[in-house]
C-alpha cells in the first residue's frame, strides 16, 4: 500500500515538472501584451475611426492616463436583415490627453480588452476603436492612445 502511494506521489511530481516548467517560458501568457520584437518597429500615425460605411473621422492624437474603467454600452450593429444592437465593452477615458506627434517611434506595451472607447471630454463620444498602452521612445512618456494610431514598421 505504501509503495503504491509513494509511486503515485513520484508520478504526480514528475507530471507537474514536465507540464509546468516553473514559469521559465519565454513567451508571455497574457495575449494582450505585445512582444518586444513587435514593439521595436512601431510609429505613430494620425488615428481615425470609421463612423459608418462612408464616413471616417480623424481622432485627436493624444496620450491618456487610463484608470482601467470599462463599461458595457449598447451600440448599433449591422445586420444582414436590417439593423440591430449589441452591448460592447468600452474603455472610459476622461478629459484631455497630452498631445503627441505623428512619426514618433514608440514601444507598444499592452492592448486593452475593450473594442470601443467612450471619451468623456465636454460630453460623451463613443468610438469603435480600442486602446493601446505605449511608451514614446524619445521622451519615455507612457500612456494609452488609440489602437489605430499605431503603425508597425517592417
Amino acid at each position: 500500500m505504501r509503495k503504491g502511494l509513494l509511486l503515485l506521489i513520484i508520478l504526480s511530481i514528475s507530471v507537474l515538472m514536465i507540464f509546468c516548467n516553473g514559469g521559465t517560458d519565454s513567451q508571455d501568457s497574457d495575449s494582450n501584451v505585445a512582444s518586444n520584437s513587435d514593439a521595436m518597429n512601431a510609429t505613430l500615425i494620425q488615428p481615425t475611426v470609421k463612423l459608418n460605411e462612408r464616413t471616417t473621422k480623424e481622432l485627436p492624437l493624444q496620450l491618456w492616463e487610463w484608470d482601467g474603467t470599462i463599461k458595457r454600452y449598447t451600440v448599433a450593429t449591422a445586420q444582414v436583415s436590417g439593423s440591430g444592437t449589441a452591448k460592447k465593452m468600452h474603455c472610459v477615458i476622461q478629459g484631455e490627453g497630452t498631445p503627441i506627434s505623428v512619426g514618433d517611434e514608440i514601444e507598444e506595451i499592452e492592448e486593452a480588452v475593450c473594442t470601443h472607447v467612450m471619451l468623456d471630454n465636454n460630453g460623451f463620444k463613443k468610438y469603435a476603436v480600442g486602446l493601446k498602452k505605449i511608451k514614446i521612445k524619445s521622451t519615455g512618456a507612457i500612456g494609452w492612445t488609440w489602437a489605430s494610431a499605431i503603425q508597425k514598421v517592417d
